[in-house]
């Protein structure tokens, strides 16, 4: 089996009752594959299978992923795009905070994710203090 049809593999099961096993499978690989993990994201239908990838992602904190997770914030599963939000605080870097506040003039001032993404610009923010 090749490396990508194991992440492949690892990232149906996000779908399944083995789903906390592949995110531990899949944390266990280095962040070098956030780029086939983002590619999977794309292919994915199913909600379940993208917030998990996106999670997984998250958990790396890695910068690389920053402008990732701002697209995944217009997600329209909930989980997906709350999970992309905790990773730009995962980064907690000032070049989140600005992105997260151009976001924030982006949506419907009734739009959910601004109260959202109010409260990860402050959690950075303090990190950051």
């Amino acid at each position: 089996m090749s490396f990508r049809a194991y992440i492949a593999a690892e990232v149906q099961r996000l779908a399944s009752p083995e789903a906390q096993q592949a995110i531990g499978n899949l944390l266990a690989l280095s962040p070098l594959v956030i780029g086939d993990l983002i590619d999977e994201v794309w292919r994915a239908r199913n909600a379940d299978i993208r917030a998990g990838i996106v999670f997984v992602i998250a958990q790396f904190g890695d910068e690389t992923a920053l402008e990732f997770f701002i697209s995944a914030l217009d997600d329209v599963h909930d989980q997906t795009w709350m999970n992309a939000l905790d990773g730009l605080v995962n980064i907690g870097s000032p070049a989140v905070i600005k992105r997260l506040t151009t976001f924030m003039v982006s949506i419907n001032p009734d739009d959910i994710r601004g109260a959202w993404t109010m409260e990860a610009i402050e959690q950075i923010s303090h990190a950051l203090s």
